[in-house]
């Protein structure tokens, strides 16, 4: 099916596979509080989704549209119309640039017309930003893969810098960029290299290569903490990998390596899991938000298309299970308002119908607000420091019963403390 599982992903479908991982994982659901509700449906063929920095949520249907769902209801005018390959495949990711809010800014990866990947860039009208100019897109890099395979990680890291996944047909072959992590620079376009990429300078190799030894990179995520950035590998013999990113590394595809590897020079898995728990990795979406309770922020929540469930991995590296009967998801994202939002499909093969459905927590949280940069005070206690463009800001001291212990401090650009509102 989706992203080189081509001929043996269908095999294992028709198997019955994933039925049988489905009823194997039937006895866990999502856990006591959490609500999963249908969003907005609608779409045709969709293939992949992103939430702007502004709360729009933009949808890429296969055939081309990027479609964008607003305050909740999917518009009828599609952002931008591109022409790609027509393949399932074809509508790859979407990101927003660093400074989406003052030129609006729409990065987008896909399969163009000659059956490789290409990167370009859309900019959002200033007379209607549900709209693309019509001055059309401006490509950045093209001819990417070997036209068979697609991958599709595609985000901006907290270095500014745009990451996108290519899939094999090369992975090991320095002068290609199958097979790889890709890092350019959109803001220095034509000179789209950063100079401190790894393989700068070095003869033989692509200089937009970040890392390399991937099979399918189906998508990815950067936590908006720490930092960390992960590509999904779908796995072809061996188990399906979530690997951490790391600057010239080799995670191992086409040198002898799937899964965990004791080859000098490979980089291992920084998540692993056999074809026996599920078969075809899919979405990621690291949560650092505040809606659910405190033990799921700086997880990573993933979904298994194949065995239709979503795990989270913690932070002690566990898999966790968190939903069994989520149905065929493809890409989760965090919402603006802290819930999980997933992008599921109906079927097999194009033409399919899609929806995104919304996880929410019901119980209590003990977060009142976040209005900008969160931190700590002096005695550890968790703050939000809001009134950006201010001088100085709005602490929200948040302790054990938020009910009882909530305080608002208000503090000068220096930090120092201009007094307390009472309760």
């Amino acid at each position: 099916m989706i992203k080189g599982k081509g001929i043996a992903m269908n095999r294992l479908i028709q198997a019955g596979l994933a039925l049988t991982l489905l009823a194997i994982h039937a006895a866990w659901s999502l856990p006591a509080d959490f609500e999963r509700t249908d969003w907005v449906g609608g779409f045709n063929s969709p293939l992949s989704m992103g939430f702007a920095p502004d709360g729009r949520l933009f949808v890429l249907e296969q055939a081309g549209k990027i479609r964008i769902v607003k305050n909740g209801i999917l518009l009828p005018a599609p952002f931008a119309t591109i022409t790609t390959w027509a393949h399932r495949e074809s509508m790859l990711g979407v990101a927003f640039d660093p400074k989406f809010a003052q030129n609006g800014y729409v990065y987008v990866y896909y399969s163009g017309p000659k059956q490789k990947n290409r990167i370009s860039r859309l900019t959002a009208s200033k007379e209607n930003p549900d709209l693309a100019d019509a001055s059309g897109e401006l490509v950045l890099l093209d001819d990417i893969g070997d036209g068979g395979y697609q991958g599709g990680a595609f985000f901006f890291g907290k270095d500014g810098m745009l990451y996108a996944g290519s899939a094999h047909g090369g992975s090991q072959l320095p002068n290609s960029l199958s097979g790889k992590a890709l890092r350019i620079n959109p803001a220095g376009y034509p000179n789209i290299i950063p100079p401190d990429n790894p393989f700068v300078g070095k003869a033989g190799y692509r200089e937009e290569i970040y890392a390399l030894g991937f099979r399918e990179p189906f998508t990815g995520d950067v936590d908006p903490v720490t930092g960390d950035m992960v590509f999904l590998d779908v796995g072809e013999g061996g188990p399906e990998e979530i690997d951490l990113l790391k600057p010239g590394a080799n995670y191992g595809y086409e040198a002898g390596c799937e899964g965990a590897c004791t080859k000098a020079g490979m980089e291992n898995p920084w998540l692993a899991y056999p074809h026996s728990v599920g078969n075809c990795i899919t979405g990621a979406a690291f949560y650092q938000g505040n809606a659910f309770p405190p033990e799921y922020k700086g997880t990573l929540f993933f979904a298994d298309w194949g065995a239709s469930w979503i795990k989270r991995r913690d932070k002690d590296g566990k898999m966790v299970d968190f939903d069994a009967t989520s149905g065929q998801i493809i890409q989760l994202d965090v919402g603006p308002d802290g819930n999980l939002y997933m992008l599921k499909i109906n079927g097999q093969n194009i033409p399919w119908t899609g929806s995104v459905l919304k996880v929410r927590y019901t119980g209590a949280v003990s977060v009142l607000a976040q209005a900008g940069k969160h931190g700590h005070d002096r005695n550890g206690r968790e703050t939000f420091l809001g009134g950006q463009g201010m001088a100085g800001g709005v602490r929200f001291h948040l302790g054990i019963d938020p009910l009882k212990d909530a305080s608002l401090q208000l503090y000068d650009a220096k930090g120092n403390r201009l007094g307390r509102v009472p309760r």
